[in-house]
């Protein structure tokens, strides 16, 4: 599993290189012929029409650029934004005082919505090529049927992030084979806003990798995460969760699949497994499903199926199995662009 991820990550690299590699040779073709355009018969000519219309595709991301920076002070999508009216966790889970729990706080039926939006702070940050973004997601797990308890949110996690986003989707767009989409290094604090016992917390610095075939997309992100202070009861500032990582894991693997109708709805399947591919524990990590199909009412959400089976759907639960099925509407999808 470790020479997979290791070749996942070369290979990204690698064709992002060939794609450089590909424009530096349609240059020079063209500065050659450019150097006698007059001397040029109808086949050279035509040649060079190509290489021309060749390097606005490749380039077509420069005007991309523009309109995305026009309106720069502006908020925008980012993760998956939704909710979830009805989720049921087919595991009764008693009560917990590790988690603040107390005889019916947590029913098996909830509800679940998220909240995920991204700020561009710089264009091409620092000369590297990549857009410098902050973002904040939230989600939250709501009590919604649990009258008894006055239907409390029994969960709220907050993710604020600062990240570079490497965009190649417009630059790639014309290639027939495997290509990396967005090559993203972020760094990503997680906590759940509570006091001992229920807090969790942690921060990690973070890399993500997409790559696109067609209407596929392939990507992954391994993680680093932060040391802090060993647990002390009485010191607030140490590590609630030091074994968090031994449940959830240290890297993720997703495939996803988009396709349209010919009405032209749209239609997505992904499938998302997590785990720590380098000691790989089959009792620990999560996979998740989802599929989104269109509305046939309302063009201004989709609809959304979720399963989630395993180790950290949300912090609070991040040493518990869950297994949850959720149907909900999909406000927005990842900001990534697919097509």
């Amino acid at each position: 599993m470790k020479r997979v991820l290791f070749f996942f990550l070369f290979l990204s690299f690698t064709l992002y290189s060939k794609e450089v590699v590909k424009e530096k040779g349609i240059l020079e073709q063209l500065n050659e012929f450019s150097k006698n355009l007059t001397d040029l018969n109808v086949s050279e000519r035509l040649k060079y029409d190509n290489l021309v219309k060749r390097i606005a595709e490749l380039n077509v991301n420069d005007n991309f650029d523009k309109r995305k920076f026009e309106g720069f002070k502006r908020l925008l999508p980012y993760r998956r934004n939704y909710l979830m009216f009805y989720g049921y966790d087919f595991i009764k889970h008693p009560p917990r005082a590790s988690a603040g729990e107390k005889p019916g706080d947590r029913r098996q039926a909830e509800a679940k919505f998220q909240i995920s939006m991204k700020f561009p702070l710089f264009q091409d940050f620092l000369s590297s090529g990549g857009d410098l973004y902050a973002a904040y997601t939230q989600q939250s797990m709501w009590q919604i049927f649990n009258g008894s308890t006055s239907r409390p949110f029994r969960e709220t996690n907050y993710q604020p992030e600062i990240f570079l986003d490497f965009d190649f989707h417009d630059k790639n767009k014309f290639v027939k084979t495997l290509h990396v989409r967005n090559i993203i290094a972020s760094i990503i604090h997680q906590s759940n806003g509570q006091d001992r016992p229920k807090s969790r917390s942690w921060n990690r610095a973070n890399l993500e990798v997409i790559l696109g075939y067609k209407n596929w997309t392939i990507g992954g992100n391994i993680w680093n995460r932060f040391n802090e202070k060993p647990y002390k009861a009485d010191d607030k500032s140490t590590d609630d969760n030091p074994d968090l990582e031994d449940f959830i894991g240290r890297q993720n693997i997703y495939l996803r699949y988009d396709f349209k109708r010919e009405n032209d709805k749209k239609y997505s399947f992904l499938l998302l497994h997590q785990n720590d591919f380098f000691k790989y524990d089959v009792g620990k990590g999560s996979t998740k499903v989802e599929f989104t199909f269109p509305s046939n009412f309302n063009k201004n959400f989709d609809f959304i199926i979720q399963y989630f089976n395993g180790y950290g759907e949300s912090l609070i639960d991040y040493d518990i199995r869950v297994s949850k099925i959720y149907i909900g509407v999909l406000l927005t999808d990842w900001s990534f662009k697919i097509f």
